[in-house]
């Protein structure tokens, strides 16, 4: 039997930037690539199951490869079936035959578009096994069909002249003002696309998609391989590269967890305090990322005072962008894993923004506010437990404080004063239960607080 023996290697990439640069995306890859055919649990393939396998069908599958590696080349070797055309495939139980070429593929990129990988599959060597060799040259075909409508202008470009380009269904003005705000460097594969319009506040190119402001590299990456299947994926800059860059060759979706690895592995963002512009020392990052772990409820207003900064700084301190050194330390420290960390400060400072946003708009602090929660507690028990009016209820208040009737009667009914609902809840639940008709509004609180539905309820506590 013949086999397929394909070879991928970096070595005959022209880069034209520094030798580490090229290093880096080298190893980004073939760190990722399996070193050998045997099989023995899920993590030896853990950056190789997108397609969500159970181990014993990758046993069978990897069999069939033999691996080799000689240098800076490792080597795919096919042993196992093909079809009349000697391209090899391999026959998943209860299923259909699949190419090994797609198998691969769709193993090692999050890219689910059926389009997108009938496009893919079609227009690449079909003996190619490697999947970065396979992403290589389409790009490499992508790039060619974007320099050609850049040359036309854009000029009587039909959809079906541009789908590979445009996976989002742009207009064909939308499509060309999104492709002329950056050039295409002569070396197309290494250096930058440099983004030549509006940018974000930490230097992504950015424009606006349906009102939402969008990374241009994210949206470069969906108008060649569609919508993301989850809004939470991240496209992740390959090694060094520049954010405001919009190269394809340089793009890789993951998740979040691929994007903290690639943090830590990124040297561009290694600063500490012989950095010349680091204005803060070890020891101030260190007690910021030590507050911001533990406080739910610190504001940030108030540490930006403490440390003379802005909340700018703050952000690229809890995004692992500067002063990585200092959060290793504490992530050794606090003995848990970095993820773990970043999580909890991420969760922290969304529970602290919301928070501190609720409880300054809400309930008897509210703006303009003219009843007390206790007062809204009372009147809405009266309300559902004895089916009284909102205007009988307004009647018997001696003291309207200034409340009028339609204020009176949103708050009662729930349309505003909403983190007291729940109070409407229990009370309903209540007289389903029979409660006596002398029952009150202590015993609704009691009732409350001894229900686990109920005990997280705004300021039942304070009742």
């Amino acid at each position: 039997m013949e086999t397929t023996v394909i070879v991928f290697s970096l070595l005959n990439y022209s880069f034209t930037e520094e030798l580490k640069m090229k290093k880096i995306v080298e190893k980004f890859h073939t760190e990722l690539l399996p070193t050998s055919n045997i099989i023995e649990n899920l993590a030896q393939v853990a950056e190789w199951n997108k397609l969500n396998w159970e181990l014993d069908l990758h046993q069978m599958f990897w069999k069939n490869i033999n691996i080799s590696t000689q240098e800076e080349n490792i080597t795919f070797e096919w042993v196992g079936t093909r079809n009349e055309n000697d391209v090899p495939v391999f026959t998943i139980p209860n299923q259909n035959i699949w190419l090994v070429k797609e198998i691969l593929y769709r193993q090692y990129y999050y890219i689910t578009n059926p389009h997108v990988i009938y496009d893919i599959m079609n227009n690449t060597d079909p003996q190619q096994l490697i999947p970065f060799n396979i992403q290589h040259e389409y790009l490499e075909k992508i790039t060619k069909l974007i320099l050609y409508w850049n040359h036309k202008k854009w000029i009587n470009s039909k959809s079906e002249d541009v789908t590979w380009i445009n996976r989002l269904n742009f207009t064909p003005e939308k499509l060309q003002n999104f492709f002329d705000k950056f050039n295409i460097p002569e070396d197309y594969i290494n250096n930058h696309w440099v983004w030549q319009a509006g940018k974000t506040g930490y230097g992504y190119g950015a424009i606006s998609v349906n009102s939402q402001t969008v990374t241009t590299h994210r949206i470069m990456y969906q108008l060649i391989f569609g919508e993301l299947s989850d809004s939470k994926m991240f496209i992740r800059h390959i090694g060094d590269k520049s954010p405001d860059s919009v190269n394809p060759f340089h793009l890789i979706s993951g998740t979040i967890q691929d994007n903290i690895r690639d943090r830590d592995k990124n040297v561009r963002t290694l600063i500490d305090d012989n950095y010349g512009v680091c204005k803060l020392t070890n020891t101030q990052v260190y007690k910021i990322i030590e507050k911001l772990y533990y406080n739910k409820f610190l504001s940030l207003n108030s540490l930006c005072e403490e440390f003379d900064i802005v909340t700018g700084t703050i952000g690229h301190i809890t995004a692992n962008r500067y002063h990585r050194i200092i959060m290793n330390k504490f992530v050794g420290d606090v003995a848990v894993s970095k993820e773990t960390v970043l999580t909890t400060i991420y969760e922290n400072i969304k529970i602290r923004e919301s928070e501190i946003k609720s409880i300054k708009h809400r309930g008897s602090k509210a703006y303009q506010a003219k009843l007390t929660e206790r007062e809204v507690i009372k009147y809405r028990f009266r309300k559902y437990f004895f089916n009284l009016g909102n205007k009988s209820i307004y009647k018997t208040i001696t003291n309207h404080n200034n409340v009028s009737k339609h204020a009176f009667s949103s708050a009662i009914n729930g349309n505003s004063w909403k983190s007291l609902n729940n109070y409407i809840n229990a009370t309903k639940e209540m007289k389903l239960l029979n409660y006596p008709a002398s029952s009150t509004v202590d015993d609704l609180i009691v009732f409350m607080k001894n229900n686990p539905k109920y005990q997280d309820t705004f300021y039942l506590d304070e009742y």
